[in-house]
């Protein structure tokens, strides 16, 4: 299966003025994690608008575009042009998870929540011809939370805090001990 992941960025990244040595050094690594999930027949190739031009002009069996608050729009516009040329998209991320029903009217599937519990199964489902048109993660609740104040990691433990009171972290890999620690 031939596979393009986007991580769309906004606007400005295309002017002369745009400084993409922030994203050159700290790159996002959610659609590198999630591309982990395709097997080794698959051609899998990862494009992020923050640090290099998007080629739109291909024809990909399967595209993934994660969404954030501010490329909504523009992940929306690329959605649309690789749909009408037939070709299947699913989003998710931040945005979709928080707006599941206006990212809906933009892909064939949007998955909502982390996606390393919701895309391995969208891509089971995607290989055996039936995927759904959402995939909601599991997980549901944080069982520990730790965050910084004044420079000093604060523990949260013992709290039992409900996933959807925290929709900005429903998107966050868990991969540090000082990240959230999500169950089921």
């Amino acid at each position: 299966m031939k596979v393009k992941m986007i991580l769309p960025a906004l606007q400005e990244a295309e002017s002369p003025y745009w400084r993409p040595i922030k994203y050159s050094l700290f790159p996002p690594l959610g659609l590198a994690t999630l591309a982990a999930y395709f097997s080794d027949e698959d051609d899998v190739e990862i494009q992020d608008q923050h640090v290099e031009k998007l080629t739109l002009d291909d024809t990909p069996d399967l595209v993934c575009i994660q969404v954030y608050v501010t490329n909504a729009y523009r992940a929306y516009q690329i959605a649309d042009d690789y749909r009408e040329r037939g070709v299947y998209v699913a989003m998710g991320g931040l945005h979709v998870t928080s707006l599941p029903d206006e990212a809906a009217l933009h892909a064939d599937t949007i998955l909502l929540g982390p996606g390393e519990e919701a895309f391995p199964r969208f891509i089971k489902d995607l290989r055996e011809g039936h995927p759904e048109k959402r995939y909601v993660a599991s997980v549901e609740r944080l069982h520990s939370l730790s965050f910084m104040i004044n420079g000093s990691f604060v523990f949260a433990l013992d709290h039992n805090f409900q996933l959807f009171h925290f929709p900005f972290l429903a998107h966050f890999r868990v991969c540090h001990p000082l990240m959230p620690i999500l169950e089921k």
